[in-house]
Parts: C-alpha cells; structure tokens; sequence
C-alpha cells in the first residue's frame, strides 16, 4: 500500500534549525549616537525590522575561540520550551482573516470583509461549475429564490479557521412536476460500512476517504429551472434578469439525485460495476485485482488490494471534480476507526461524549450498568403520581405479551450488524417467539449473503445459532399440530432457507448465546462475558 513518511526531527536537528529562547528579544537600535534612554522617547518615529535577529554580545572574557556553538543563537542558562514563530506568525495571520461571529443575513454579511470575501469564494465555484447563465426573467415559469448561509467551520479545539458562505435554492418554493420530478438518491447503509471494514480486515487492505467540494454543483438538471439573483451579488446592468440553471444547486429538491446520476455516470464509464443490492457500492474487478469504492452523498471510501487502482482511482476523480483528499479512514458517520496492519478498531467514544455534552451530563454522577438483579424497589409515598394515560401514550401498552427478537451477525470474528426489536405478532409460547425470531434473523443474513457475493465472495451455506431446540425442528420439519398450525405463513420463510440449504440452524447453550444481551436483562457478570464474546474491549488511555 502507499504510504506517506513523515521526518520527525531529533534533538539534535532541532537545535540547529530552531534555537531555544529563553526570553523574548528586544530589538536594539543601532545608532550609537542615541543612548539607551533616547529611544523611544524621541518624537521621530523609529521603525524596527523585527526579521533581524539581535547579534550575540561577545565580551572579551569569553573570545570567540571559545564559544562553543552558533555565536549567532546566543546564550541560553536553562532549558526552555522551543517556540514556533513562523507557526504562531501564521496562526495570528489566520485569527485576523476570519470573522468569529455569524451573521444572520446578507445585510449583516456585507459590513465584514471575512464574510465577503467567503461569499466571493461561493460564488467563484458556480462559474467555475458552470452551474447557470443570466437569462431574462421569463413570465410563465416558477422562479426560485436564494439565500446565503453562513457558518463558522472550526477545528478540532473550537478555534474559527474558516468562514464558510453557502448559496442555496429556497427549494420549499419548487412545484412538483414543473420544477422537479424525482427526487430519491441512495446512500450507503451503515451497516454496509461495517461490512466493507470487516472484509478490508480480512483481506489485509486499508480504506481512504475523499470528500467532493460543492458536489451537488456538479449534477446535471433535467427539468428547466429558474432562481433568482444572489442578494448583494445583483448584475448592475440587468438588475431583473434571473439565473436558468445548467446543473444543480444546494437547497433543490433533485440536487442530490442529479449528483448520484453524475457520479454513477462517470464511474461506469472508467470500468466500475455497481452493486445490485446496494446501489452506492461500485466494484472494478481485474486479474487478481479488486477495488472497491463505497458512496454517502459526497463522502467517497475506497480501498483495494490492488495499489495500482487505488493511485489510479485517486487520479481520475482529481481530473473530473474538485476533491479533497481525507487521507486513512479514520472518522466516518461518526464512527472513529483505527486501522493497523493486523487488525481494525472501531468506537463511537467521541459520539457518545457529544450526547453527554449535549443534554449537560457532564457533571452527571456515574452508575454502573446493568442494575442488578434481585433488588427490591419499594414506593415512594411522597412522590409525585403518574398519569397512566400519558405514560401509555408514550411508552405503547405495556401489557401487549409481545417478545422481543434480538440477533447479532459477524464476518469472521467481525461483528457487523445487530438488532432488537418487538415482534409484530402475540407468541403462544417459546418456541414459537424463538422460531419468529430465528427467521427475522434470516432476512439479514441473506442481505450480507447477497453483498459478500457481490465482493466475489461465496460464504456458502451460512450458520444459524438458536438456543430453543423445538423452534429448530418446526423449522426443518414441516408438521402442523395444534401448536404450530396458527402460526403466520410469512414466519415459515425459514423453512425454505433450510430446505434449501442456504441456512443452516445449529443449537446453542442459553449461556452462550450472544443475542440474549439485546433482549434480557443479565446481571453484570453474564453481561460483561456476552459483551466481550461480541468482541468490545476497553482500551486503557
């Protein structure tokens, strides 16, 4: 795979590119005839080269002979923290090229140079596009609006780095079927994600990720569409004219169907196959070589065991849109993901700690989960009363005897995809809520059986674990009984599968089964075991 080496400078290096400094330099004026007290009190104002570094002080106890090291860099007495003053210049540079506050309209926007300048930058990217052409305004066609949004782009400690101005089409305007038609554009599943990092574990290749800047700009309209002039941006010579639309705009309701055409489009043309069961999947395929791209709207993660397509993937998606290079995999749809030579680790840490901050748990005091088992709970006598219809109303009935299926899938040792959810139909007894259960679970498997096919990968007959022994043989034996005969024909999907030899059920000890963690309530210990057999693990800081 490729790889980006990045230098490290040692000590040694670094003394000698970036001298220590132990206190901030006061530039000396070199006019003898001015003393020490003179400057700075004269009314001529004395202009200071601050780039001129400040010459050592030799003095005839200490000759040059004997200086050990730059004379220039002076003298230091103790260790002190280096400091980067081309960084910090460019840092101030920034601080003072961009505005903190946000404005809420265009008027406001217009009074800060930071912010127009960023709507000059939007504006750029449409005639950079191409996206429309001044036209008069027609009278029998719906002409849209626009407005400016403004927001401030920050990094990773809450530092303003970019002020950032978006030019979007008042879409709530568009009359359905003159200004648009369709509208529906896939994305990737999340799940789907999961499975494509299980596999990248499996197969040894890392994952990148590449962002299109303005992607929906690229996208071709079909339907003929109007919008108004930008306001503070109106043409002086045809104030009245409006834009007509060449491709697509943030704020249309196609916008994101015309750039999943677009892209769909480009890369079918360069040899790339998309998925049947998962349309944002596109796979290209050659001798003992596979790469594999994967869409969310404008975020794009790919990878192959193939170094070759992966650089030439890169190269041709440069060449047609504007791109942003991510770099490794390491943040998507919130998940973080740690890629290393052996193995991938995926966490949600930094989502969860966003929840916390975002209902002010932070000072929250801390309880172990699960509860445990066997406690007693008395009543609260002084407590407030609770009204049954609005609990009912919010929570569903509490009394409706339907189970709850729960189900985990792995690749390997890899876990993809989870579930818990109530059953749609009353259970008359175990078997029947683990048989419902069980072929649940099945329509999930078919759906990765499906995606790993279309990686070219045959899994074969897939196993399924069941811990009820009865629910396993209604679903390899055919026979109706007084307990099984009212049981829905769509929960007999099973049978097939098994028939088929698609599925196959094999019994698991209670114990051991993983699901039980997504429908009962264990106490702590049987919880941890379950919960480190599905593979979670803490990592120490």
């Amino acid at each position: 795979m490729e790889s980006i080496n990045v230098k490290v400078l040692d000590e040694e290096e670094d003394d000698q590119s970036d001298p220590e400094i132990e206190d901030p330099v006061t530039p000396i004026v070199t006019d003898n005839n001015i003393s020490q007290r003179e400057v700075g009190s004269t009314d001529t104002p004395t202009v200071i080269d601050s780039s001129i570094e400040p010459a050592a002080k030799i003095q005839k106890n200490h000759p040059v002979d004997n200086i050990i090291g730059q004379v220039e860099e002076g003298r230091n007495t103790r260790k002190t923290a280096r400091v980067d003053y081309r960084k910090m210049a460019g840092l101030f540079a920034e601080a003072c090229l961009v505005s903190k506050i946000e404005p809420k309209d265009v008027k406001a926007a217009l009074l800060d140079e930071c912010w127009i300048s960023a709507m000059q930058e939007e504006l750029l990217q449409f005639k950079r596009n191409d996206v429309w052409e001044l036209v008069p305004q027609p009278t029998d066609h719906n002409v849209i609006g626009t407005k400016c949004i403004f927001k401030n782009k920050s990094d990773e400690h809450a530092n303003v780095i970019r002020n950032k101005a978006r030019l979007v089409a008042q879409g709530y305007t568009q009359v359905e079927g003159v200004d648009f038609e369709e509208t529906f554009a896939p994305v990737a599943r999340l799940e789907a994600i999961r499975l494509l990092l299980a596999l990248a574990c499996l197969l040894k290749f890392k994952l990148y990720q590449m962002h299109v800047k303005t992607a929906f700009l690229n996208g071709f309209v079909q339907e003929e569409v109007y919008v108004e002039q930008p306001k503070g941006f109106i043409d002086s010579q045809y104030p009245e004219h409006v834009y007509k639309l060449k491709k697509a705009m943030y704020g249309l309701k196609q916008a994101p169907r015309a750039w999943y055409e677009r892209l769909t489009i480009f890369l079918l043309k360069k040899g790339y196959v998309r998925g049947c069961v998962d349309n944002t999947l596109f796979i290209r395929k050659e001798v003992g070589k596979m790469m594999v791209t994967q869409i969310y709207v404008d975020d794009i993660v790919f990878g192959g065991v193939s170094d070759q397509l992966v650089k030439q993937f890169v190269q041709q998606m440069e060449g047609e849109f504007e791109m942003s290079m991510v770099g490794e995999l390491k943040y998507f749809l919130g998940i973080q993901i740690n890629q290393t030579k052996e193995s991938i680790f995926i966490t949600r840490s930094k989502y969860a700690k966003n929840l916390v901050k975002k209902f002010g748990l932070e000072t929250a005091s801390s309880k172990r989960t699960p509860l445990a088992t066997h406690v007693k709970i008395t009543k609260d006598e002084g407590g407030v009363s609770v009204d049954i219809s609005k609990s009912r109303n919010w929570a569903g009935n509490f009394e409706d005897r339907k189970s709850t299926s729960g189900g985990c899938f792995f690749l390997g040792n890899n876990l993809v995809s989870w579930f818990s959810r109530k059953q749609n139909s009353i259970s008359l007894s175990t078997a029947e809520a683990e048989y419902i259960a069980a072929g649940s679970a099945c329509t999930q498997l078919l759906w990765m059986k499906q995606m790993l096919e279309e990686y070219g990968v045959n899994p074969g007959a897939m196993t399924l674990y069941c811990d009820n022994k009865s629910a396993i043989c209604i679903s390899k034996n055919p026979v109706e009984h007084s307990r099984t005969k009212h049981i829905d024909i769509r929960h007999h999907f099973i049978r097939d599968l098994v028939e088929n030899k698609q599925v196959v059920l094999e019994y698991v000890a209670t114990e051991k089964q993983l699901a039980d963690i997504f429908t009962k309530g264990l106490d702590v210990s049987q919880f941890e075991n379950l919960r480190l057999a599905l593979g979670l693990c803490t990592f120490d800081k």
